[in-house]
């Protein structure tokens, strides 16, 4: 898992050894963790200096907690207003999103059980409630949407969670995932078919 998310996010060192931090308290086995974020590059084979022009995965704010806006320090608040500004109060949010087209793009070219229903199939009310698109929202939405038998429409359903990283750490992980409502439920929540949108560290 760690090695798939740095090598399709390029994530932040920092971000790395935080959720290293957390595996290894919640992990029965932590002997199939990696111990530090040297061991992840070497299973990966990453250079440290990857070319700049690479395209841009994922971007990391920070976030200050007295007023809730951007910031470039996480030493302190540039706002003059915010009372954090010459030092912060509390520590900043650090946000990392991700980009989501191109693990769509990814999990929809790979996936092969996928449902689109149509503008003929939405106006009827379903026999049984099993999953999200027999819903009466998501039905009315394709029905208003969808013009034709040709137009495709993907939805996705937003989760977010967090825990803390230690019992005596008052340090937490946020994650923001994402998942295709038309891939068949039982691929739906599989590792490989969520998008990961962002993950918050406070």
């Amino acid at each position: 898992m760690l090695c798939l998310i740095k090598r399709r996010h390029k994530c932040t060192n920092e971000l790395i050894i935080d959720i290293i931090q957390l595996l290894m308290k919640i992990v029965p086995d932590p002997t199939i963790i990696p111990t530090s974020i040297y061991e992840i590059r070497k299973l990966l084979n990453i250079n440290a200096r990857r070319n700049k022009e690479d395209k841009q995965l994922s971007t990391t704010v920070i976030i200050c907690q007295s007023c809730e806006t951007i910031q470039v320090s996480n030493k302190k608040c540039s706002k003059r207003e915010c009372n954090s500004q010459q030092d912060y109060l509390r520590k900043p949010y650090t946000y990392t999103w991700f980009n989501i087209q191109q693990q769509f793009e990814e999990i929809v070219t790979r996936e092969q059980k996928l449902t689109f229903p149509s503008n003929t199939n939405t106006t009827s009310p379903p026999t049984s409630l099993t999953d999200i698109t027999d819903g009466r929202l998501y039905r009315h939405f394709l029905n208003n949407e969808i013009s034709d038998d040709v137009t495709i429409l993907f939805t996705l359903s937003l989760s977010t969670d967090g825990v803390q990283i230690g019992l005596k750490s008052t340090k937490s992980l946020w994650l923001i995932t994402l998942t295709i409502n038309e891939i068949d439920v039982k691929n739906r929540f599989l590792l490989h078919n969520v998008v990961i949108g962002g993950i918050n560290s406070c």
